[in-house]
């Protein structure tokens, strides 16, 4: 019974030994954004862009499917665009992004292991991070706007179909409770090693 505590203990051990664990999983640094190399700034701005088209394609989308369809096709627009859309910006960019949350909506958005511990603390900030090997990790926050509380404010405030909607497509969402302003997730994109 006693090697449980031990085992605890083992990850807080290592890091107290070389700052960082590796436990045969890619190990992930903090970056200062103000300290980057030239190369981790190419990096970044490789994130950023990537991070930017997203959200720019996906907000388009959004909109034109509230506009035509309310917020019920909206709710289509997550489910069925956005992975493509994620998709098409990862070939695009050369890069590999997604969306998550500390709420989510569909279990197929859990954030990558390095980032979970930041969504979990739901990091109003933005984190870059590095691998040994040169890639480039960043989750990038995403603000809640007004035009969002229609499927991800109060639930008791929810048009029919958008409840409708809800239940049919994700019986187990927690993306719910928002108000404007609010951190409601996360770009999160990985950068090769330049």
């Amino acid at each position: 019974m006693r090697r449980a505590p031990l085992l605890l203990l083992l990850p807080l051990l290592c890091l107290a030994a070389c700052g960082e664990c590796n436990t045969g999983k890619t190990s992930w640094s903090e970056l200062d954004a103000a300290s980057l190399t030239a190369a981790q700034q190419k990096q970044r701005a490789k994130a950023l862009g990537a991070r930017d088209a997203l959200g720019t394609q996906l907000s388009k989308r959004l909109m034109e499917a509230l506009g035509n369809g309310g917020a019920g096709a909206a709710i289509e627009v997550c489910r069925d665009a956005a992975p493509s859309l994620a998709e098409e910006v990862s070939k695009a960019h050369g890069v590999t992004i997604g969306r998550t949350s500390h709420k989510l909506r569909s279990p197929s958005n859990a954030a990558p292991a390095w980032a979970a511990s930041y969504v979990a603390s739901e990091a109003a900030d933005g984190v870059l991070l590095a691998a040994k090997d040169g890639r480039m990790a960043a989750l990038f926050p995403i603000s809640l706007q007004q035009a969002c509380l229609a499927c991800h404010g109060e639930p008791s405030k929810f048009a029919a179909p958008v409840k409708d909607a809800l239940a049919a497509h994700y019986p187990e969402d927690e993306a719910t409770g928002f108000s404007r302003g609010d951190v409601r997730g996360w770009f999160w994109v990985e950068v090769p090693s330049e």
